[in-house]
């Protein structure tokens, strides 16, 4: 069952404080290897993208095979719309197969990027990533009555 009730705006001050007060997003790690049978053209759109979502904590060891999954289909929708640039849409005076394939790619793309937030409005629901904790000012007096 989908979530209840209307997105929320990606500028309102709910989004910024983060949704789930409760349930802290979980701090990024310092690794995430991509998984052992991503290759290729798959493999080179992991190192293009995968760092920015580790940064952020939505790529974490424990969802490396859904964003590999992910990484292979971006890789298929772009050579499958080169393939139906190329040859058409219709082959033969039939429909070129290809055009289901590349939207059925395009489909499942959809689905695995909102749950990275690579879309505004999964975006808007991912909770916020906590701010540095504010510097104690009786630390920084010190420091610069001691420099």
């Amino acid at each position: 069952m989908g979530s209840r009730g209307p997105a929320p705006k990606s500028w309102s001050t709910e989004t910024e404080r983060g949704r789930n007060t409760y349930n802290p997003p979980v701090p990024p790690e310092n690794a995430v290897d991509p998984p052992a049978w991503l290759t290729g053209a798959a493999l080179d759109h992991w190192g293009d993208t995968a760092a920015a979502l580790i940064r952020s904590g939505r790529l974490r060891s424990t969802s490396v095979t859904a964003y590999g999954v992910l990484c292979g289909l971006a890789v298929d929708c772009e050579t499958l719309a080169a393939a139906v640039e190329s040859e058409g849409q219709v082959l033969g005076g039939r429909a070129n197969p290809k055009v289901r394939l590349l939207r059925d790619a395009r489909r499942d793309y959809l689905i695995y990027a909102k749950a990275f937030g690579l879309d505004p409005a999964s975006e808007a629901r991912l909770p916020a990533q906590p701010a540095a904790p504010p510097a104690d000012p009786l630390e920084e007096y010190l420091k610069l009555r001691h420099a």
